[in-house]
């Protein structure tokens, strides 16, 4: 599953963002990939994903239930550049992004999740807060390998660069998609090499997220006190790209699955990979 601008692709020529070259890296090697999720983007062939748009950290946690219930034993979570970029209340944004990796264990305790310093941005004042955030994140990161979970973090901070792979204000070019994908495609091999890919979790039933209490911004819904038009009181109320947050998750044919959180103002991803040299699963 994928949720985000980053996950959706936005910038990117294709719209497939990092999730085709991060399929061809996985599969190359041997895996079974498979994307899944309600929501199409890119000319790739598996283009499934939750592109959630507008998202912060703690609207992406209340709105993925779905996602999260699946209970995948990999998530690559990139979160937190729209809290950056609206200036939301920053000083809690590592709090916050605890609680979602939190959630995230209460599905699967034995999952390996990999958390970015999430990419630059152009506007000084949002990189200030960025470069707040993402020093807090290997603090968050030590606490929970502390408690003994498998978290690493991915230093997309680094990875990419604002000069040669930010194409607006947020998001990444072609190329810097392509530094992300081999970022993610790193980060799995050295959690392998530890011995921290295992089997997914027992997927759960989602929380229900279907009432209009429980709805984001998008959809919109609206209480009325006066007749409309007839059928569905829900407004779809489109929001720029840059917006978007996403999610994504991957299915393979030996259960494994991969939770991809991607909080970058409109996207997030998710894939499963199969086994393959190099790897050692367990069954």
């Amino acid at each position: 599953m994928h949720i985000s601008s980053i996950t959706w692709g936005a910038q990117s020529s294709d719209e497939n963002g990092y999730r085709s070259t991060l399929f061809k890296l996985l599969e190359d090697r041997g895996n079974k990939v498979d994307f899944v999720g309600k929501v199409k983007s890119g000319t790739m062939a598996d283009n499934q994903h939750e592109g959630h748009r507008g998202f912060l950290i703690s609207e992406i946690e209340s709105s993925s239930s779905t996602g999260i219930s699946a209970a995948g034993n990999i998530a690559l979570v990139h979160a937190g550049t729209n809290d950056m970029n609206k200036d939301i209340n920053v000083a809690n944004a590592p709090a916050r992004l605890k609680s979602l990796i939190n959630t995230i264990f209460k599905v699967n305790p034995d999952a390996c999740v990999f958390v970015c310093q999430i990419v630059p941005a152009r506007s000084s004042s949002t990189q200030a807060r960025i470069d707040a955030f993402n020093a807090q994140i290997p603090g968050l990161v030590d606490s929970f390998v502390d408690a003994g979970k498998k978290v690493m973090m991915v230093s997309m901070n680094h990875a990419l660069t604002l000069a040669s792979d930010i194409r607006d204000d947020l998001h990444p070019n072609d190329a810097g998609y392509v530094k992300m994908a081999n970022a993610y495609y790193d980060a799995v091999e050295k959690a392998d090499a530890k011995g921290w890919i295992t089997k997914p979790g027992k997927a759960v039933t989602p929380a229900d997220a279907t009432s209009p209490e429980k709805c984001g911004p998008s959809p919109s819904w609206y209480r009325v006190t006066e007749p409309i038009a007839s059928g569905a009181k829900v407004y779809m109320n489109p929001l720029p790209l840059q917006n978007i947050e996403g999610l994504d998750w991957v299915l393979n044919q030996r259960k494994m699955l991969i939770l991809l959180i991607f909080f970058l103002n409109v996207e997030h991803t998710a894939m499963a990979i199969s086994s393959r040299p190099g790897i050692k699963w367990v069954s």
